[in-house]
């Protein structure tokens, strides 16, 4: 890194290239810890200032969505948050390094009608207006729904399934929720996934969306790297059930 440096970067366009991959607090804090010295001072304080104001956005969007699981909870909802400012502190340690644009969390089938209940009470909305009959057909093949909240300007993705149909994946969802489990995440408690399976949902987000964000491989390597205990058996035996393996296989590549 020390010797690009030292050849010259075009600062502007590398500034757009990081906002453009939502990298830019994750390549602020990089350069600031590795090589200050070549970089710009005004490049340096625009990163961190970026990194300020990302972390103060994503820190109210956390609460938020910490209040929206505590309001399922007593609505008799599990929902496991996934992704998000969860995945923010699980492979950063830092809600200023990572960049979302909506909440996703996994609920049973059961469960949509309260959920959506509950989040209108939140004052999360649909944008389109669609009749109960359409709900019912984007659920069934999308796996999915999406509200928005103008107070907070986020938007809430509540999923029944990780996937579309036309993804042919044998997701273990009974498993998910079995392997489940308790704990807190910056002083409040939700449910999150085993590590396992978060790492297989950002491996098959990827080749969802055919990895054209670079922050995608990014999220990778950095899971890999803040969870040393891995249980790489359980992971490829998992994906090879699941119909997953050569996604799980690209995502370690490209983060390598």
């Amino acid at each position: 890194m020390r010797q690009i440096l030292l050849e010259g970067i075009n600062w502007a366009l590398f500034a757009r290239k990081a906002v453009d991959h939502g990298l830019a607090g994750l390549v602020g804090h990089t350069l600031a810890t590795i090589a200050p010295e070549g970089v710009p001072d005004e490049i340096l304080d625009a990163f961190r200032m970026n990194i300020d104001q990302t972390r103060k956005r994503n820190c109210g969007l956390f609460d938020g969505l910490a209040t929206m699981m505590e309001a399922l909870k007593k609505s008799s909802v599990e929902a496991i948050p996934f992704k998000g400012p969860v995945l923010a502190l699980e492979a950063y340690g830092d809600l200023g390094l990572r960049v979302f644009h909506d909440l996703d969390f996994l609920i049973r089938d059961s469960d949509v009608r309260q959920t959506m209940a509950t989040l209108r009470e939140l004052r999360y909305e649909r944008q389109e207006q669609l009749t109960e009959a359409q709900i019912e057909v984007v659920q069934r093949l999308q796996g999915q729904d999406f509200l928005y909240s103008k107070a907070m300007g986020i938007g809430v993705e509540p999923h029944t399934r990780l996937t579309p149909n036309r993804m042919a994946l044998d997701i273990d969802y009974r498993g998910l929720w079995h392997r489940a489990r308790s704990t807190t995440l910056s002083a409040r408690p939700m449910l999150t996934l085993e590590p396992e399976d978060h790492f297989l949902i950002l491996a098959i987000h990827g080749g969802k969306e055919l990895w054209w964000r670079i922050g995608w491989a990014c999220d990778v390597a950095a899971y890999i790297a803040s969870h040393p205990s891995l249980n790489w058996s359980n992971i490829v035996g998992r994906a090879h059930a699941q119909g997953c393996l050569r996604m799980v296989l690209l995502a370690v590549s490209l983060a390598r």
